[in-house]
């Protein structure tokens, strides 16, 4: 009976061990059926805990807002990163901050500014959404909602009907069955809450941590901007 019963138990366990993993129960927002990520991702602005540094950042925000490209030449390391091909430095970054076409990057280093960050290892990590992204969550399909109580509407405009609210949650933005605005609407994502109701969010309410992201370091006891990236 013991010999049966072992091998019934064993010629289980090979069963389940077999199951092709598109076939395993999918984790919400996950990429690995082993870990869970957390539901929400709460904001988190650890720059107060070195008081230098919050003042650093805050002449930056003001660098910022005013579009004053020498203020932040001045603030970023001679070297600073700025992505994965090598074309790095204070020189280019110089170029990215001038002309035209260089609004919508001085919006998205505001934003970047603008939601906290935490330290790691000595180095600030800005945003937020970046520097806590949960391990386990999938930073490809999913990004979290920037906010409480942030509309998730029946359409990707401002007056279509409200099908949920969501609260700082990751939500999945790879969503099939939702069209992309194509009516002049742009701004908007389509999601996947973790509850299942679906629907569009504007993308001022969404971060992704592969999305513009910056880290800051001690230079020669002097804090610097060391990397303005985005991708992966």
């Amino acid at each position: 009976m013991r010999r049966a019963l072992g091998f019934t138990l064993a010629a289980a366990f090979m069963f389940v061990a077999a199951v092709p993993a598109a076939h395993q129960k999918a984790v919400f927002c996950g990429d690995n059926p082993d870990v869970h990520p957390p539901a929400m991702l709460v904001p988190v602005d650890e720059a107060a805990a070195q008081p230098d540094f919050f003042t650093f950042r805050a002449r930056l925000q003001v660098a910022v807002a005013a579009r004053d490209v020498d203020a932040v030449m001045a603030a970023a390391a001679p070297n600073v990163r700025l992505g994965f091909g090598g074309d790095d430095g204070t020189q280019r970054l110089r170029q990215s901050l001038s002309g035209e076409t260089a609004a919508p990057f001085w919006t998205s280093i505001a934003r970047v500014l603008a939601h906290g960050g935490a330290f790691t290892s000595g180095t600030f990590q800005a945003p937020y959404y970046y520097a806590r992204w949960p391990r386990g969550a999938d930073a490809f399909e999913c990004s979290a909602i920037l906010g409480h109580g942030v509309n998730v509407r029946g359409g990707p405009r401002p007056d279509a009907p409200v099908v949920a609210t969501a609260n700082y949650e990751l939500v999945r933005h790879s969503v099939s069955g939702l069209s992309v605005p194509t009516d002049g609407w742009t701004g908007w994502t389509a999601v996947e809450m973790r509850n299942g109701r679906r629907g569009y969010v504007r993308n001022d309410y969404l971060g992704s941590p592969i999305g513009l992201r910056a880290s800051f370091n001690r230079v020669n006891g002097q804090w610097r901007l060391t990397a303005l990236v985005a991708g992966d």
